[in-house]
């Protein structure tokens, strides 16, 4: 036979939670001094969960939460001594959890933020030498504004401004990372592509010329790696990606050497079709820098026809490799110019 007091306490315990459960759910349920007692141990527990984490914080408005749930406890505590307690205490109490939990948000969060501070105050560090090394203007100029979004995020954590904190320093990482980039050569890099897509385009027009199998199986070989090449590099290549990249080039530069050398083109017949073509390129860039009226497209376009200029006096005067590089030059300033325009 069961006994007596267990069967009841086994059904106030029934009660009781079920209590709790209609009460979760938003059903209207009688409001007792055993349900509001147990609601009251889940605030107590999430109160002490917080206190340790509040007491290291030196955020006021997480001091001032904190400070405003424990008096809120102290008045419920006062309300249920004296038997004062309604469906308007238990809603408090409810509130009140959520508060805590809100807390320990805001808790966590600034804790997030100040780990990702003293991981970009160590990049700072370590990266120092390396940018102020390179003697790399782009690398020092992104360096200095990623010192300076950290100096921010500092002054926003100070103004309980965590979120913003957060974006400054975000920032700063990314800041750091391009200025790794180009230290480590990252411009070199890129010219390096941008002179070869140059030479692929020679060596692509003396494959058509010559009509030959080998030197048109060395170009298709080529353009398989400046493209990969190009790919990496479109991606927003990291640190590891120098030595894969400095491969590509390195390879794609010796087929694309090997096809010239091989096509059997005139070298001056050469540069003289690649004067022709840059011409062509010139004046239809041109065209549309003049629709966009851009002046800063203006002022490199001039420039790249200059240049042009200049690569039609060395032809005339049959200085090829100084016509050459007269006409790279303003390819690079005509390719620079397309891309101000937009």
């Amino acid at each position: 036979m069961i006994n007596k007091t267990l069967l009841i306490s086994l059904i106030s315990i029934i009660c009781l939670y079920s209590g709790i459960a209609r009460a979760k759910n938003g059903e209207d349920t009688p409001i007792n001094k055993g349900l509001i007692i147990e609601k009251l141990k889940m605030l107590d527990r999430g109160i002490e969960k917080t206190r340790e984490p509040v007491a290291n914080s030196n955020n006021k408005e997480i001091i001032q939460m904190f400070n405003r749930c424990c008096n809120t406890r102290e008045m419920l505590s006062d309300l249920i001594k004296e038997e004062r307690f309604n469906k308007a205490t238990f809603d408090q109490i409810t509130e009140t959890q959520k508060q805590a939990r809100d807390i320990m948000k805001l808790i966590d969060q600034e804790a997030f933020t100040m780990k990702k501070l003293k991981k970009v105050e160590k990049d700072l560090s370590e990266k120092a030498h390396l940018i102020s090394s390179s003697n790399n203007k782009k690398a020092n100029e992104l360096f200095a504004t990623a010192s300076k979004n950290r100096l921010l995020a500092e002054e926003a954590i100070k103004d309980n401004k965590i979120n913003l904190a957060a974006q400054y320093l975000n920032t700063s990482i990314n800041l750091i990372q391009q200025a790794v980039s180009f230290a480590n050569g990252r411009e070199k890099i890129e010219n390096a592509i941008e002179q070869l897509q140059y030479m692929l385009k020679k060596a692509e027009k003396n494959a058509q010329i010559s009509k030959k199998e080998e030197i048109i199986s060395l170009v298709n070989e080529a353009r398989t790696l400046v493209k990969k090449a190009v790919r990496i590099m479109i991606s927003g290549y990291h640190d590891e990606d120098y030595a894969k990249l400095a491969e590509l080039i390195d390879i794609a530069t010796k087929l694309i050497n090997r096809a010239l050398r091989s096509s059997g083109v005139d070298f001056a017949e050469s540069i003289r079709l690649d004067m022709a073509q840059l011409f062509a390129i010139l004046n239809e860039t041109n065209k549309t820098i003049t629709r966009s009226n851009n002046p800063n497209a203006k002022i490199l376009m001039d420039k790249a026809m200059k240049m042009a200029q200049e690569a039609q006096k060395a032809i005339i005067s049959k200085e090829w490799k100084s016509a050459e590089e007269y006409i790279k030059y303003s390819y690079k300033l005509t390719k620079t110019a397309s891309a101000t325009e937009f």
